[in-house]
């Protein structure tokens, strides 16, 4: 069962009424959430998706805090999936600042290396897999 949000209670509503009625419901048919085929993703986000999913500075200083920080919006029913994209997408811009400092050229710029469009696929894809992580509140324990 999906998480009822203040973003999703109307489309909640609706099927419950719907399925009450015995009719079929919008949500069979659509998730409540866009999640990304990872191998649709572009080889640029795939690299900076596996950089920051092996690099333990990252996952201490940026995933954490991010999932326990989301972990309380989802228990305060604040969760929102567009502020949590944008949240991931910090997470991204430190993991492309992270592999040019490691990989690229002194002459290069971090956000030319991964340009917006890559980073924002990242940051997609970092809020639909680590979903699991944040909706359980035990998961660090």
């Amino acid at each position: 069962m999906a998480l009822v949000t203040s973003k999703n209670k109307a489309q909640h509503d609706q099927d419950f009424m719907a399925k009450k009625a015995g009719q079929s419901t919008v949500s069979e048919t659509k998730s409540a959430y866009d999640e990304p085929d990872y191998h649709s993703m572009s080889d640029d986000a795939k690299e900076l998706v596996l950089h920051a999913d092996n690099d333990e500075h990252l996952y201490r200083s940026s995933h954490m805090p991010i999932v326990k920080n989301l972990q309380k919006k989802m228990a305060k029913g604040q969760y929102d999936q567009e502020k949590a994209r944008k949240l991931w997408g910090y997470h991204a811009d430190r993991a492309a600042q992270s592999y040019h400092k490691e990989h690229g050229l002194k002459s290069d710029k971090w956000h030319e290396m991964f340009p917006t469009s890559t980073r924002k696929e990242a940051a997609h894809h970092f809020e639909s897999s680590h979903r699991e992580e944040v909706e359980d509140p035990d998961y660090f324990k």
